[in-house]
């Protein structure tokens, strides 16, 4: 929302802003009429709007230290459209060629940053992770340049970056930091106002910026990976990983990344450091991350964190290149025996495409580990998850969306019909053919192939 002010907040702040300036001071001393001449223009043009103030006063200190005349100051202050749409528009078509497709990268990290903000925990984007994301241009992440862009961070002058920042977008990108004039890798990368944010992703507005790196192999889910993965930031890594594995079927990005991410903390891990990642060597770093605390076993490897977060490509090119099938009936029961999914939404639930790729690996649904199967701790879910705690928090129907197609997968691969879960409340003991008719009232349409699928498998075993 604009903020309105009065005639002499307005008057106050120009005055404020423009005599603080060396240059401004001296061309006031010289022509002191014109000066005064050309705070009242600005002044009555602004109509109580803060905004347009901001961005003259701006364009004003950025020509005073151009050294621009009095009159070519006037013709900034009446060039500036007053209509929002306009003016964002002519600060848009201020942006020198040189530097538009640097700022397109920067406006689409930016707007995919805010779109994953208060996901799992996931941080406003910083200074630091920009200056990172916007590093080399995109191809393969060679080991030694990720370990370049690590060493360069103790080095990076952020004051440029803010600079760049500011030069190349316009003004519509700008820093906020809790110190004021202080500018630091915390600092909090964002659009100058709300309304710029609106009419800069607008579709008219966004197709345009997309224009500039139409051809580039760029990919601001892959910047922002690379970026989290240098600074081992593992939390945020993993979403844009699983972003990246999901909707980029071309991208084998994320692969490196993660590899070089695993690497890195397992180094610091075992080198005996004192950080947050130090465990004793049969612990691995993962258990740490506040998503996976409550996971019935410890993690033991970087493939159990890639499996609970459905990394489907990055999991399968590991089985597949390391000869790890052997390993897939546990990574079944990592992705369908987790945590407390329904609790606190950090991690994703599991999904058919990961439970097939899985089962197509050789991954065995009946095979037990802490006395679980993956097919008991999946009728576990559904009956505790569903027909037990309805009686007490409501039918969790992300549970049964999730579970169901997945049952019907298990016993298509061989899970065992006949098998038998406790109820949490310990109210008795729950068949297969118990548990998917007390869905099927209220899930039809789901349950009726897992019913099929299980009666066909009865009598097959009679």
């Amino acid at each position: 929302m604009l903020q309105n002010l009065t005639h002499a907040d307005i008057e106050h702040f120009v005055k404020q802003r423009l005599t603080s300036n060396l240059a401004f001071k001296g061309l006031a001393a010289r022509d002191e009429a014109s000066t005064s001449a050309l705070i009242s223009e600005i002044v009555n043009k602004a109509d109580g709007v803060f905004l347009w103030i901001r961005l003259v006063v701006k364009s004003l200190l950025n020509g005073i230290r151009n050294r621009d005349s009095i009159i070519i100051l006037r013709e900034r202050v009446r060039s500036t459209p007053q209509e929002l749409e306009h003016l964002y528009g002519h600060l848009l078509g201020l942006i020198e060629p040189l530097y538009l497709a640097w700022a397109s990268k920067a406006f689409q990290i930016v707007r995919l940053s805010r779109n994953f903000e208060g996901v799992s925990g996931l941080e406003p984007l910083t200074l630091e992770v920009f200056s990172l994301a916007m590093q080399e241009e995109q191809g393969e992440h060679r080991r030694e340049t990720l370990n370049r862009l690590k060493n360069e961070l103790l080095r990076f002058d952020y004051e440029e970056v803010n600079i760049h920042l500011t030069a190349r977008c316009a003004g519509l990108l700008e820093c906020s930091s809790t110190q004021p004039l202080q500018v630091s890798g915390a600092s909090t990368v964002g659009y100058l106002h709300a309304t710029a944010r609106n009419c800069m992703e607008s579709k008219s507005f966004w197709s345009k910026i997309l224009e500039h790196t139409q051809g580039a192999r760029f990919n601001p889910y892959v910047s922002l990976l690379k970026a989290y993965a240098v600074l081992g930031k593992p939390s945020s890594a993993l979403i844009y990983g699983h972003q990246i594995d999901w909707h980029f079927p071309e991208s084998k990005d994320h692969i490196v990344l993660l590899d070089y991410l695993d690497d890195t903390l397992s180094a610091y891990d075992n080198n005996g450091s004192k950080g947050v990642f130090c465990y004793t060597q049969d612990w691995h770093w993962s258990n740490n991350l506040s998503e996976v605390v409550r996971t019935p076993n410890p993690l033991t490897c970087f493939l159990d964190l890639a499996t609970i977060y459905q990394l489907r490509r990055y999991v399968k090119s590991k089985l597949e290149s390391e000869n790890q099938h052997p390993v897939a009936s546990s990574l079944l029961h990592r992705l369908l025996w987790n945590t407390d999914y329904v609790l606190d939404d950090k991690l994703p639930l599991p999904c058919a495409e990961m439970a097939s790729l899985l089962l197509n690996s050789s991954a065995n649904p009946n095979q037990r580990f802490n006395e679980l199967s993956a097919w008991e701790a999946t009728l576990s879910y559904l009956l505790n998850y569903t027909l037990v705690q309805k009686r007490r928090w409501g039918l969790n129907l992300r549970m049964v969306l999730a579970y169901l197609p997945v049952a019907k997968l298990l016993l298509s691969a061989g899970a065992n019909p006949r098998a038998r879960v406790f109820a949490e409340d310990w109210s008795g003991v729950f068949s297969v053919v118990e548990i998917m008719e007390g869905l099927k009232p209220r899930f039809p349409q789901l349950v009726l192939p897992v019913l099929e699928e299980l009666h066909g498998q009865l009598a097959r075993t009679n």
